[in-house]
């Protein structure tokens, strides 16, 4: 089933997906065959993995791009988002530990609560 992609308006266009070539790669698991022809793509270092990558996140971004839609969106997730929040504290000995985050970054701080307080 091909999923249609919503209209970005009169005038927009974007990148083709790349071709993505398909091998004969078959692998047998206790006398099963199964065919595999993305294989090669699992090789990330290849050449021609990463120029299909390349590719692909091009014609993406174009699209992605080009959504009226798409600064708005991000700002609600934004403000959506940016709020403190506490993990489940641990307790180990006479101390618990629990992550906060402030908001927006993507990483939490560890902090610890109990005897010998920092």
């Amino acid at each position: 089933m091909r999923r249609r992609l919503p209209s970005l308006g009169a005038g927009a266009s974007f990148t083709a997906y790349p071709e993505t070539r398909r091998s004969d790669h078959v692998d047998d698991y206790f006398g099963e065959k199964v065919a595999d022809p993305y294989r090669w793509m699992e090789d990330l270092d290849n050449p021609e993995v990463k120029s299909w990558v390349e590719a692909q996140n091009k014609s993406t971004f174009e699209y992605l791009e080009n959504i009226p839609q798409r600064n708005a969106i991000k700002e609600r997730l934004r403000q959506l988002y940016n709020y403190e929040r506490y993990g489940l504290p641990v307790k180990r000995g006479d101390r618990y530990f629990f992550t906060r985050n402030d908001g927006l970054p993507l990483l939490c701080s560890m902090r610890k609560q109990g005897k010998n307080q920092f």
